[in-house]
């Protein structure tokens, strides 16, 4: 009997001394997902740190090399992933790979986030028309086992898919499912705070679309155009300032300029990751200001809140 305890006791202490499950996800708005369905079951950490662009990122060896160590790398369509997937399949087979976007609501990008320029010819145009019929697509996968990443122009998915808390209800469900399978004895657990967690989503997905209903001026310029799922979703339309994915020539940005003003434009965002050396003078032409949108919400539910509070100041 003394042994069956000593041995109960023995694996007791092996349980809570067990080091949580490692997981790296590919951008910080994934974060809150991850922690609030398997806690301290797991540690959790973002590829792309705060402060830096998806689209360019690329992981050095330190960030690497913990990234081998992992068991999980939870994928969400950022552009930086796809060179970064080949490299973890040859050097890192262990680590397994989750796509986390089959399901997702995909948009396309439209000719009027290539650039707000092509809109110069809408004086007459009424601002409660539909003009671009925009609407969520659903996109199937091109390249099996992982999705394909996709730019920034015209026809091109928008890649920004964790912008539309009903797409982080599709990324939630996988990584549920993911933890589950890895972490059996926490499996009902992680089930319950799914549900929990999706309901809430659900819920800011309604607030966003009730509170931007109230902004007045339906464009939204912005440096760079990664905001789209947000602003469709409520009604909003997104006008770009980058010149195919460049900046602006002098030309261009009279361009903008005229368009700005005609539109009745006082407000010009930029990116905390994006220089805001071009959205500073289009904002002094018009009589505007600069202000800051991240596109990179965290911790998602508070991210997401601020992004709406920052569009309607």
């Amino acid at each position: 009997m003394r042994r069956l305890t000593l041995l109960a006791c023995l694996l007791g202490a092996c349980l809570l001394g067990a080091e949580p499950l490692r997981v790296f996800v590919s951008i910080v708005p994934q974060l809150e997902c991850v922690r609030r369905l398997a806690g301290d079951w797991v540690e959790a950490e973002a590829l792309v740190p705060p402060g830096a662009s998806p689209e360019t990122y690329a992981p050095g060896p330190r960030q690497m090399s913990a990234l081998g160590r992992a068991r999980l790398l939870v994928l969400i369509g950022a552009p930086f992933e796809r060179s970064l997937v080949r490299k973890v399949r040859g050097a890192f087979p262990g680590v397994e790979l989750l796509d986390a976007t089959p399901g997702m609501a995909f948009r396309v990008m439209q000719a009027d986030e290539a650039s707000a320029h092509a809109h110069h010819h809408e004086e007459e145009e009424d601002d409660d028309g539909d003009e671009d019929g925009h609407g969520e697509e659903g996109g199937g996968h091109e390249e099996e086992g992982h999705h394909v990443c996709h730019g920034h122009g015209e026809g091109d998915h928008d890649p920004h898919v964790w912008l539309s808390p009903l797409n982080m209800v599709v990324h939630a469900r996988h990584v549920a499912m993911a933890l589950g399978r890895l972490l059996p004895s926490r499996a009902a657990a992680i089930g319950e705070r799914l549900a929990a967690y999706c309901a809430e989503l659900e819920a800011l997905d309604a607030e966003l679309r009730r509170s931007l209903a109230a902004r007045p001026v339906r464009d939204v310029v912005v440096f760079h155009p990664a905001f789209g799922y947000l602003l469709e979703r409520c009604g909003l339309r997104q006008r770009v300032i980058e010149l195919g994915g460049r900046e602006p020539t002098g030309r261009h940005l009279g361009t903008v300029i005229r368009w700005a003003r005609r539109r009745r434009v006082d407000c010009i965002y930029v990116q905390p990751q994006f220089s805001v050396s071009s959205a500073s003078v289009i904002a002094a032409e018009i009589g505007g200001k600069v202000m800051v949108l991240d596109p990179m919400p965290h911790p998602y539910l508070e991210g997401m809140r601020r992004l709406a509070h920052q569009l309607l100041r």
